[in-house]
């Protein structure tokens, strides 16, 4: 029996951890799953932080999975967090980690380290500063460290399967194990007591840093041996344990060749093979890829090549099809010592090309954010007629480029080619079948990219990824199954994974799908813009129907773009994302200026009905103190309305702050939405100052998010943050 234990100074900290501790340190409690937060500030750089969350009692932190960085807002500078600078931290860290600063070589960043020794969430806040003085936005993260022996945990074997062998004196290599929670997917990575019963001799499992456990040695003896492996907590409870069977063979044993492929490119009659998306490799039985192998390929389709090249080059398939079928084909491979694979039989799918009579259509088509638009991404409208004549139009950079068939083309491959004019840029597509839905569409994707440059786009910032759907056109007999007579009502909230030092403010859309399936409706921006409407039309599918969302805004300071895809389907229910992006000289009213913000759809419904006995804003039941909260610019100070919410009515409280007058709150129960005004001194002298403001139920937190605007005649429209939340006691 082998027994694999960590080192010291870490096994102590563990057994003491794991022992009788844990019972005095649970005492504190945890709080919920941990998320980063900020606040904006009126600087030049931005702060971003990628931490763990979630950590465990006694389990060391990734070394890669934590660093904070420093960047420019503007699309595509990635490299100013290598300016020299200093991260300055507020709060505690949790007991046994540390923020280590940024190094003086080029690719050591701010980062966190260290094993937690104490349970509970830890919160703190991160600003950086750079050499010149000049100061990023802050960050705020909450670290939450749990008691691991709380969670069901499996183990996992890789590697052990009746294809794979060890030899003798070879190194023991690609056998592992890694212990994971079966509902959260979490990793175990605190140290283990291990058993591990019938491994070969000079074979054993052992633990690396990050909580994975591999076989490590060289084995002495052939033979089939048959192990358990058993892992404990340091204070004697089992985790798991798993059956596991090794094969170990002789010095002189020869193994097997197979050869294996990737044939993902999509094969279509007269259209040329993708290079790059085709390829052979083999592998041997002790998990070696061997890269100098001949590849001969025998009853390819017609007008299909094999490109041999050199051995190992992997250039592929190659050829134009020139038939429409099935095909299968065999393969083998040979290596420079005579070893030799098994024929492999593949198949390859050439489906028919696609003439104008079968693409005709509409193509509402998403272009997205990349430097060749400077961060604005854009939307293509294509219409294609069935002689294959080609009209429609681009907004490229806030601008609208109509293009007519004399600028743009169409092949029966599929192909085609839109050079707009005046507008800078050419795209080159195809349309195809949609994989993911089957063929019951089509779809259009392809490269936008800078007239004049590379024609695949690859030099640095002059390519962008066009892709969408084609649309169902309607006739009155035959209306689409999305249509209906009232609207669907959608709320978006920032997503979690986006920059977090940016607005939480919230956007609103209400669109309402015609028999025709074109979807006409409204979008209300984050940043207090006008409302902006949208016009588009829904692709079909068994599953539901999709639109695009691309939408330019105006507000006082200049234009945003919104751009993303909602999908809803036959019940409904509407859900889907969307980002916003607002160039830095272009910042807007918003408090503190927008950059980028991602947004996530909460599903809306036109269905939506009121629950009995529970209000809209997702409180509790009856009646409930709650407060009205706005925070932006134009305030001299956050203003608070208590406030009685119960599920029929929203009522202003007693005793409202002195700067406020006025209060008018109105719940529609149909939609969730919340809208109204009131009257606030904002400093200085002169008449109280009118705010209207708009929100909905918050799906996140009890409660309701939304935007405010404020109008001041001398500084235009003021804009920020909503909020209506159970009232602190």
């Amino acid at each position: 029996m082998n027994v694999v234990l960590a080192s010291g100074r870490l096994l102590l900290l563990c057994a003491l951890l794991f022992g009788t501790a844990v019972a005095g340190a649970l005492a504190q409690g945890t709080s919920p799953k941990g998320r980063e937060s900020g606040t904006q500030q009126s600087a030049r750089y931005s702060l971003n932080v990628w931490a763990p969350q979630e950590l465990q009692l006694g389990g060391q932190l990734d070394q890669y999975g934590s660093y904070v960085v420093i960047l420019r807002p503007s699309p595509g500078d990635d490299y100013w967090y290598r300016l020299p600078h200093t991260i300055e931290m507020t709060g505690a860290l949790p007991a046994g980690v540390e923020l280590v600063q940024k190094g003086t070589d080029f690719g050591s960043l701010a980062r966190f380290e260290g094993t937690p020794t104490e349970l509970g969430a830890f919160t703190v806040q991160l600003r950086g500063v750079m050499e010149d003085g000049q100061s990023t936005t802050t960050s705020v993260i909450t670290m939450v460290v749990s008691d691991p022996r709380l969670t069901e945990w499996k183990a996992t074997p890789y590697g052990f399967d009746s294809t794979r062998k060890l030899r003798v004196g070879m190194a023991a290599a690609g056998f592992g194990v890694e212990l994971q929670s079966p509902t959260t997917w979490a990793r175990l990575r605190v140290p283990l007591g291990l058993e591990a019963e019938g491994l070969p001799g000079g074979v054993e499992l052992v633990r690396d840093s990050q909580g994975g456990y591999s076989l490590q040695g060289q084995p002495t003896t052939a033979g089939v041996y048959a192990c358990k492996l058993r892992f404990s907590w340091l204070d004697g409870g089992l985790v798991d344990e798993v059956n596991v069977s090794v094969q170990v063979v002789g010095e002189d044993y020869v193994p097997a060749y197979t050869l294996g492929g990737y044939l993902g490119q999509a094969f279509r009659v007269n259209r040329a093979v993708e290079p790059g998306w085709n390829f052979f490799y083999v592998d041997d039985e002790f998990g070696a890829r061997h890269n100098d192998a001949t590849i001969t390929l025998e009853g390819l389709p017609k007008g299909i090549v094999w490109k041999a090249g050199e051995p190992g080059s992997f250039d592929g398939l190659s050829g134009v099809p020139e038939e429409a079928g099935v095909f299968e084909f065999t393969a083998k491979a040979t290596l420079p010592d005579g070893g030799a694979t098994a024929e492999a039989k593949f198949t390859i799918t050439v489906l028919d090309s696609i003439p104008a009579e079968r693409a005709a259509g509409t193509y509402d088509c998403l272009v997205q954010r990349e430097q060749a638009n400077d961060g604005n991404g854009g939307r293509l409208l294509v219409s294609l007629t069935r002689t294959g004549k080609l009209s429609g139009y681009l907004i490229h950079n806030f601008q609208r480029y109509p293009f007519t068939p004399a600028s743009a083309t169409y092949a029966d491959t599929g192909a085609l080619r839109i050079a707009p004019p005046k507008s800078g840029v050419v795209f080159e597509g195809q349309v195809q079948d949609e994989g993911w839905y089957g063929d019951e569409r089509l779809m259009l994707t392809g490269l936008l990219r800078r007239a004049g440059s590379a024609e695949d786009g690859s030099s640095p910032g002059n390519g962008a990824w066009v892709s969408g759907h084609q649309s169902q056109v309607r006739i009155a007999a035959d209306p689409s199954p999305f249509a209906g007579p009232d609207r669907v009502n959608m709320i978006f909230v920032r997503n979690p994974w986006s920059d977090e030092s940016q607005p939480a403010g919230t956007g609103f859309l209400s669109f309402k799908v015609a028999a025709s399936g074109v979807v006409t409706g409204t979008f209300w921006a984050a940043d207090g813009s006008a409302p902006v409407s949208v016009a588009t039309r829904i692709s079909e599918y068994r599953e539901g129907g999709r639109f695009p969302l691309y939408l330019i805004t105006t507000n006082d300071s200049g234009r945003a773009s919104l751009s993303g895809e909602i999908f809803l389907n036959a019940n409904s229910d509407a859900a889907g994302t969307a980002s916003w992006y607002q160039a830095p000289s272009d910042r807007g009213s918003f408090p503190g200026g927008i950059a980028m913000v991602n947004y996530t759809g909460v599903i809306g419904s036109r269905y939506a009905a009121q629950p009995d006995n529970l209000n809209l804003l997702g409180l509790e039941e009856g009646v409930l103190n709650a407060e009205l909260e706005l925070e932006g610019a134009g305030l001299v100070d956050e203003v608070d309305v208590p406030l009685t919410v119960s599920n029929n009515a929203i009522v202003v409280g007693a005793a409202p702050p002195p700067a406020v007058s006025g209060v008018k709150v109105k719940l529609d129960k149909k939609t969730g939405i919340v809208t109204g005004s009131l009257k606030v001194k904002t400093g200085g002298v002169g008449a109280a100052k009118t705010v209207q403001f708009r929100a909905m139920l918050d799906p996140q937190n009890p409660g309701a998010v939304g935007h405010f605007t404020l109008r001041a005649a001398s500084k235009g429209v003021k804009a920020g943050a909503v909020r209506i939340a159970p009232r602190a006691e």
